[in-house]
């Protein structure tokens, strides 16, 4: 198994065991709520688990297949992952953080979660897949996943009053707030997204530079 697989592998291994430990302490130990059926459906309230089961997915497929085999191992893929997965880390370690202490294997799944998938997925994308090729245009498409995330959770939430992200939470919030809440996010997934095209075009001038040899 060459290099890029064996990372993917490590990387899926990583997201698939995190999330199975939170989907176990939801429903057999929860720190707060309900545990049991509730605690794991509640569980799927939350971006991270979405973008950290993608996480997996995507890992998986290029663990098998290698890159580019299929649509989940796209480079375009890989690269919008890391715009998920850095959202996640950086909403969760400088907002969300700080109101609610884990212990224990809480602990363990809270960091995995929310902090080495973060790290590891871009760390990924930067170290090892060929870069070129993207266009700002995909950073409007990379706006599906999360669409459809806050589509489910504003239903969610309005079914049983209960929603996973206090920035969102029309039981505490008016309609106004939430809107310029969701407005700045999506804001800021477009900005990374623009950020991460335009990183990947200069390492991409800089790959073929490199393959260049002087006076070819």
């Amino acid at each position: 198994m060459d290099k890029l697989r064996a990372a993917a592998l490590a990387i899926a291994l990583t997201a698939w065991g995190a999330v199975g430990l939170q989907s176990a302490l939801s429903t057999l130990a929860p720190m707060t709520g309900n545990g049991g059926l509730p605690g794991l459906i509640g569980l799927f309230g939350y971006f991270t688990i979405w973008s950290n089961l993608l996480v997996a997915l995507v890992m998986t497929a290029i663990a098998r297949h290698g890159l580019d085999a299929g649509w989940l191992s796209r480079r375009g893929t890989v690269a919008a992952l890391s715009v998920y997965i850095i959202i996640v880390g950086a909403v969760y370690n400088l907002v969300l953080a700080s109101q609610w202490h884990p212990v224990g294997l809480h602990k363990l799944a809270d960091t995995l979660l929310h902090t080495v998938t973060p790290l590891a997925v871009p760390l990924f994308w930067l170290a090892l897949v060929p870069h070129g090729g993207l266009r700002a245009g995909q950073a409007l498409a990379w706006l599906g996943f999360p669409a459809g995330y806050l589509g489910f959770a504003m239903v969610r939430g309005a079914l049983t009053d209960k929603y996973a992200y206090p920035f969102l939470d029309l039981t505490k919030l008016d309609g106004a707030t939430v809107t310029r809440n969701i407005v700045l996010l999506f804001a800021l997934f477009v900005v990374l997204a623009l950020a991460v095209i335009a990183l990947d075009r200069v390492l991409g001038r800089l790959s073929r530079q490199t393959r260049i040899q002087p006076g070819e």
